[in-house]
């Protein structure tokens, strides 16, 4: 049986991290109307735009959540190279 290997970049990673905080950052300036005048229809198109509003900062959350995931997987990798670093023996340690 071949074992593959698995190559992860932590800059790669806190960079995909600070590229979602970014769009979240968007999606949290995003303003909506709060009540349109669109005559017999504002009250649906209300309705629309608030839920519109609610997914929208909805997904700045799980947007946010998933930047933080990638920072923690990020140091995690970090410590745990530095930790298979520090209990590898040198060739001068023989």
């Amino acid at each position: 049986m071949s074992t593959g290997s698995l190559n992860i970049n932590p800059e790669t990673l806190d960079h995909a991290a600070g590229t979602l905080d970014d769009v979240a950052g968007d999606l949290e300036d995003a303003s909506f109307p709060a009540d349109p005048d669109v005559g017999r229809s504002s009250s649906a198109v209300s309705t629309a735009l608030s839920r519109l509003s609610s997914k929208t900062s909805g997904a700045a959350s799980s947007l946010r959540s998933t930047a933080s995931g990638l920072r923690t997987t990020a140091s995690d990798f970090r410590n745990t190279d530095q930790d298979a670093a520090s209990a590898t023996p040198s060739a001068g340690d023989n």
